[in-house]
C-alpha cells in the first residue's frame, strides 16, 4: 500500500492557496520586468540623446575648425603679401638713397681747369 504524503494540509484547500501564491509571484516579477523595461527605455533614450548632441558639437567643432584655418590662410596670405610690398619698398627707398647719395657727391674738378663765376 502507498503512504500518503501530506503537503500541509488536509482538507484539499491547499491548492488553491499555491495557485494564489504563485500568481502573486508572477505579477510580481511581471512588475519588476515592466519597471526594468521602463529604466531601460528611459536610458536607451538618453543615450540616444547623448549621442545626437555629441554628434552635433563634433560638427560644430569641426566647422569652427575650418573657419579658423581658412582666417589662418587669409592671415598668412596678407602678412606674406605686406612683407612683399615692404621688401619692394626698401628696395626702392635704398635705390632712391643711392641716387641721392651719389648726386649729393660734388664732382672733384681739376685745379688747372677754373669755372667762371656769373658777375651779378
Amino acid at each position: 500500500m502507498k503512504s500518503k504524503r501530506l503537503n500541509g494540509h488536509q482538507n484539499g484547500h491547499g491548492h488553491e492557496q499555491n495557485v494564489f501564491a504563485k500568481a502573486a509571484a508572477a505579477e510580481k516579477l511581471a512588475e519588476m520586468a515592466r519597471r526594468r523595461r521602463k529604466m531601460l527605455k528611459a536610458e536607451y533614450k538618453q543615450a540616444r540623446k547623448a549621442f545626437k548632441q555629441a554628434r552635433k558639437a563634433a560638427k560644430r567643432a569641426r566647422e569652427e575648425a575650418e573657419a579658423a584655418s581658412n582666417l589662418l590662410k587669409i592671415e598668412t596670405r596678407s602678412r606674406l603679401k605686406k612683407k612683399a610690398s615692404r621688401v619692394r619698398q626698401r628696395k626702392h627707398q635704398v635705390a632712391k638713397r643711392k641716387t641721392a647719395v651719389l648726386s649729393r657727391v660734388e664732382p672733384v674738378l681739376s685745379p688747372a681747369v677754373a669755372v667762371p663765376v656769373p658777375a651779378v
